[in-house]
């Protein structure tokens, strides 16, 4: 939302999603008779071009709302842009603008909470306000928002405006005389900072002419970070976003952080877009939908991870020490790294490899414990617990590691092995300091070719006979076998066992019947043909 766009510009040649002027007299073909929109559109979103080396997001869908035809004439509360630009599908709302009074003088609370919840509870997005220029100790009554209303706290992210010194360091709080920023003060909590000295094409009959300053731009920085991680985590809501871009900046200034300078620092893309840093604000809720997605960060903080979703996949590859604990009520979660707290399962699955510092409780889903590999398998350093209504699925040669007690009901699944491992006659299923009770029901997933049996649940582990199965019984254990299935797999059984034309029915493979080894081979010499007789 800004003074329009330049769509003349070279980078920003086919970057223009969506237009549309809410200025009167406004025409609704791209323009921009101030150039600062034009700007902000570059810096976010333009494409590498001959004297500038592209935005920070140059495949982000641009949807531009002019609200704007000079400084000092933004509708920045134009209902309607909003609305349009929500039904459009934005979720990423950048607004380098703002008035210049301190959020803690503000009397413009009520006002703020009439206009912006709603549009918040409509998208769920994410808005990023400029703290703005008058190298205040705190920013404009838009940036802090939240102070005002809470309500807005976890949709929210204010900008502050950092130098950069001539080695490329952060330099404290841009402090120039055009544009002083302002600091984050009471905004630290959904604070950060970003370089807002920018290059960028001059806007032709403006007074933008390549170079500029301000929080406008840093803002713009911070949006097209959003972007980067809206591309990763297309699942993400605002609060997602915002939990991801705030705790991986790259923390400013002494003592802890946030802090009232700087916030929770500097912007840091190449961290953001592998996922949050930490959990920080109370419960991460992760809709995945059908994605598949990876945090490969260390996720620490002293919140939680509550997962839902359909078919999609989130997996923990980083070794994670947030202490809020873990619920999966729908959707997959796998781990391939590690957690420091307990983890609830009611829906869906949650497994892998991994090793939970901590104890699962199932009360409805399917704990998986599966590797790559034979010999690994999800280790609990605390207990297991499962219910009448859970799966336990566990993979021949991955089996789970309980050190605590394992409590067992519900359900065994037997998982293929590995590729690369080949079953023995005994494995065992489950290690565990002690158990009680026992699995109610036992099946079989995709591709399983062995039977499982003679279940022993013994003081340390739970152990069972495997063979290789034949076509008949794996076809009778599979979901919705009916008499013809099993008639015809019956038959295709019988057939194999039945030996070739010509040949014994059983030829023991001994030494004696190998193939000569090939240094006593010798020659054959080869006759031609013979021809019949007229």
């Amino acid at each position: 939302l800004d003074s329009g766009v330049d769509p003349s510009l070279a980078d920003l040649q086919g970057r223009i999603t969506w237009f549309k002027s809410y200025i009167t007299g406004g025409s609704q073909s791209p323009n921009d008779t101030f150039g600062h929109g034009s700007v902000i559109a570059q810096i976010l979103g333009g494409s590498a071009v001959s004297g500038f080396p592209g935005g920070v997001a140059p495949d982000a869908n641009l949807y531009i709302a002019q609200i704007a035809s000079s400084e000092n004439n933004y509708l920045g509360y134009d209902t309607q842009a909003f609305q349009d630009l929500i039904a459009q599908g934005a979720r990423i709302f950048n607004m380098s603008y703002g008035p210049f009074d301190e959020v803690t003088s503000s009397t413009s609370g009520s006002f703020y909470s009439t206009f912006f919840n709603p549009l918040i509870q409509q998208s769920n997005g994410l808005f990023l306000v400029a703290a703005m220029n008058q190298g205040n100790p705190q920013p404009s009554s838009l940036a802090g928002l939240p102070y005002l209303d809470p309500a807005a706290l976890e949709n929210w992210i204010a900008v502050v405006n950092v130098a950069i010194d001539s080695n490329g360091n952060p330099a404290g709080l841009y402090t120039g005389s055009i544009a002083p920023s302002n600091a984050c003060g009471v905004a630290a909590q959904w604070c950060i900072s970003a370089p807002g000295e920018v290059q960028y094409l001059p806007i032709a009959g403006t007074t933008y002419g390549g170079l500029g300053y301000g929080t406008s731009f840093a803002t713009a920085v911070v949006s097209g970070v959003a972007a980067l991680v809206s591309q990763a985590y297309p699942w993400m809501a605002g609060p997602n976003l915002q939990d991801t871009i705030l705790t991986t900046a790259t923390p400013l200034g002494t003592g802890p952080y946030p802090n009232a300078t700087y916030g929770w620092g500097m912007v840091n893309a190449a961290a953001a877009v592998n996922g949050p840093a930490q959990f920080a604000f109370g419960a991460f809720d992760a809709d995945i939908g059908s994605d598949s997605s990876t945090f490969s960060n260390a996720i620490g903080g002293a919140g939680s991870l509550a997962l839902t979703g359909s078919t999609g996949t989130l997996t923990l590859s980083g070794a994670n020490t947030y202490s809020g604990g873990t619920t999966v009520d729908s959707g997959n979660l796998w781990l391939s790294g590690s957690l420091a707290s307990n983890v609830t399962l009611s829906g869906g699955s949650f497994g892998g490899p991994g090793t939970i510092n901590g104890s699962v409780t199932n009360t409805g889903g399917t704990l998986i414990s599966q590797a790559a590999v034979g010999g690994q398998g999800l280790t609990l350093t605390g207990n297991y617990t499962a219910n009448s209504a859970s799966t336990t699925a566990i993979a021949l040669g991955n089996p789970l590691t309980v050190d605590g007690s394992a409590s067992l009901a519900g359900i065994l699944e037997i998982l293929a092995p590995a590729t690369t491992y080949t079953p023995t006659s005994t494995e065992t299923l489950i290690n565990y300091g002690s158990e009680t009770g026992s699995f109610g029901s036992q099946t079989y997933g995709a591709g399983v070719y062995w039977t499982v049996s003679n279940l022993s649940y013994g003081s340390k582990a739970l152990t069972a006979t495997v063979t290789a199965s034949n076509v008949a019984q794996t076809s009778a254990l599979l979901p919705g076998a009916d008499a013809v299935t099993l008639a015809t797999a019956q038959g295709v059984q019988a057939s194999l066992q039945q030996p070739m034309a010509g040949t014994p029915r059983s030829v023991p493979r001994t030494p004696a019947s190998w193939p000569t080894p090939r240094s006593s081979w010798r020659r054959v010499p080869m006759r031609r043909p013979t021809r019949a007789s007229p």
